[in-house]
């Protein structure tokens, strides 16, 4: 049985951090992998009827282009500040390298 990382949620536009590891699930018994392999098949087939993968997105792109809109003064903030450490990394990639 192997182990399985354990992360601890980052707070707003942090990283998560290894916490440690905790046992992985034993193995499915046969029986229960065949009926979730079914439920998985059933899950897919009604998803491709009533187009629910599709109407979501949508659904989550317009909610997301709403919020970039309410928030572009600070996505232009952020893009400045992109751009001017890209620039400084520019300028210390552009000189010499150091001598021996």
């Amino acid at each position: 049985m192997g182990e399985v990382e354990v992360f601890e949620a980052a707070e707003a536009g942090g990283v998560a951090s290894r916490v440690g590891t905790t046992p992985a699930p034993p193995e499915a018994a046969p029986a229960a992998a065949a009926e979730e392999r079914t439920t998985a098949l059933m899950d897919i087939a009604c998803k491709q009827e009533t187009g629910l993968v599709r109407i979501w997105n949508e659904a989550e792109a317009a909610v997301q282009r709403t919020l970039i809109q309410q928030n572009a003064t600070a996505f232009d903030g952020v893009l400045t500040e992109r751009r001017r450490m890209l620039g400084e990394a520019d300028a210390v990639l552009a000189r010499p390298a150091p001598g021996p």
